[in-house]
């Protein structure tokens, strides 16, 4: 198999995983434990394939918004190694802060917007 059928078949996995609520993913991994670990692996194979980087060790994921991701930990990103503790979501004006950076440097605004309003929400409550 060469290296770009290898990309191919992670990108496709991936793909497969952000659909949460698809019932074939849920026949093969039966517990949400399973679910998670599965999703935060082929988010790290991918990102050693595509960008050349070293594994991320993600949190448990509780919702992926494409680039970013809400985990136990807080938000996490899933195109770098940025990450804000749960505990830090409310200590400054975080979507100015990333908007202020080149699209696409830690993921992209409208992922980071949606999780971190998200992320607020979930740990507020939670």
């Amino acid at each position: 198999m060469e290296k770009e059928d290898v990309i191919n078949k992670i990108e496709e996995y991936y793909n497969h995983t952000l659909v949460v609520d698809n019932e074939e993913f849920k026949k093969t991994f039966k517990t949400e434990k399973e679910r998670k670990a599965f999703k935060a692996a082929i988010i790290n194979i991918r990102n050693i394939f595509k960008k050349g980087g070293a594994p991320q060790d993600l949190g448990p994921i509780i919702k992926i918004f494409e680039t970013w991701a809400v985990t136990d930990y807080g938000l996490e990103c899933l195109e770098s190694h940025y990450n804000i503790e749960k505990e830090r979501l409310n200590e400054m004006d975080w979507i100015e802060h990333m908007t202020g950076k080149g699209e696409g440097v830690y993921g992209y605004h409208s992922d980071f917007i949606d999780a971190y309003k998200f992320a607020c929400e979930y740990f507020k409550n939670g």
